[in-house]
């Protein structure tokens, strides 16, 4: 018998084993893939509400008690120390909307004002997270209540948080 230089049924066979052995663990790291890719879309547009709320709050001109785009209450440094909070509602284009039902993101700002006749910074926490339904009977209105009101929130799917400190004294 002449030797035709050709691959063997039992070669081929085994070939065809490895080849679906990889194929079917790529396939099952699919799912995997989205979820991250899901989840690192979410964190990016939390991370941008975040840098536009401190940024509203950074170009506030002194003296102003909020800020212009958000509304944001800022404290002043000729009042006892404050603590102010309030929460944003964010459509999914990362305009502020006015209930949690059009909203995909929820923000959290607190910040705690100077004390009495002193210059130092304010320091503004954000935390944003989603999706904002979870929690939608929270107020919209600033507060100066002691309650935070982030220990309140609950069932949501991920948060972004960010910490900054505003000079507007």
């Amino acid at each position: 018998m002449k030797n035709s230089g050709g691959f063997t049924l039992v070669e081929v066979t085994l070939a065809l084993g490895v080849a679906g052995f990889c194929l079917l663990a790529i396939f099952g790291l699919i799912p995997v893939g989205i979820n991250l890719n899901k989840t690192s879309i979410e964190q990016a547009a939390a991370m941008n509400l975040s840098a536009a709320l401190i940024a509203d709050a950074q170009t506030t001109p002194t003296g102003q008690t909020a800020s212009v785009r958000y509304g944001i209450p800022l404290p002043t440094s000729a009042s006892p120390v404050q603590r102010k909070q309030m929460v944003i509602y964010f459509s999914d284009s990362g305009e502020p909307v006015a209930s949690a039902a059009a909203a995909r993101y929820l923000g959290v700002v607190s910040l705690t004002g100077p004390e009495l006749n002193r210059s130092e910074p304010t320091a503004l926490h954000i935390l944003i997270t989603w999706p904002a339904q979870s929690n939608a009977g929270l107020s919209t209105a600033p507060t100066t209540n002691a309650t935070d009101i982030r220990a309140n929130l609950k069932n949501f799917t991920g948060t972004a948080e960010t910490i900054a400190a505003l000079n507007q004294n």
